[in-house]
């Protein structure tokens, strides 16, 4: 006997198959449509009006950089005592003119700093058209020489040699090794051992009350403390 199958009087809610789940048809190539993929068109007034306002601002930046609004009047430094003015904004390459947009404090101050005898030194441009230059020199130290040569040149406390000395007044003696004269720029000695002798001479009197006339050392590095006679 054959049992019949009754139907459900609710509709069947069939569950929607899942894409990952189906089968890609073969043989079609589904894209996007060519609508779909251009781009909106802007209006021509409107790609006009742009380059117009475009070149405006070129125009106006141009001016401003070479024009004479925003130009270099003034370059004032202060702290520079064995430098001139003019050396000092030429070393900063502030000495050619052109506009204060183009200054760079930090480019400025890092060619300054390249300089013997510059310490410190900071590069401020004003929109009125100045430019403030600060420079802190270094002081020096002491005069050294080569061998029994009086020719003398100025230490910084870095043991540089700053240039040659015109007047040694009560600045260290230092006579190094015999040989040729040391070049401006470089260090002369080892600034822990400059240091040293400074020290030594600066304290010297206090401890046996007599002053020290100089320093000399050899390429053995045998030092030797000449004394004044008192």
């Amino acid at each position: 006997m054959r049992f019949k199958r009754r139907r459900s009087l609710v509709p069947r809610i069939r569950q929607r198959p899942n894409q990952e789940d189906a089968v890609p048809l073969k043989g079609q190539l589904w894209t996007r449509s060519e609508r779909n993929l251009k781009e909106p068109d802007v209006h021509p007034l409107r790609r006009a009006l742009a380059a117009v306002v475009a070149a405006g601002e070129i125009a106006l930046l141009g001016w401003l950089w070479f024009g004479p609004a925003l130009a270099i009047r003034s370059v004032d430094t202060t702290g520079a005592h064995h430098l001139t003015s003019s050396q000092v904004a030429a070393a900063a390459g502030l000495n050619g003119g052109g506009s204060v947009l183009a200054v760079d404090g930090e480019s400025d101050r890092l060619r300054l700093l390249n300089q013997v005898w510059v310490r410190t030194a900071t590069v401020d441009a004003a929109l009125d058209g100045s430019v403030a230059v600060r420079v802190s020199e270094w002081q020096p130290v002491a005069a050294y020489h080569a061998g029994p040569t009086k020719k003398y040149f100025l230490l910084s406390t870095q043991a540089v040699v700053l240039g040659p000395a015109m007047n040694v007044g009560n600045l260290v003696d230092v006579q190094g090794p015999a040989g040729a004269d040391p070049k401006v720029g470089v260090q002369a000695i080892d600034p822990t051992l400059l240091t040293a002798l400074v020290n030594i001479q600066r304290g010297f009197p206090a401890l046996i009350g007599q002053e020290v006339a100089g320093f000399i050392f050899d390429s053995c590095g045998n030092l030797t403390l000449v004394s004044k006679r008192g």
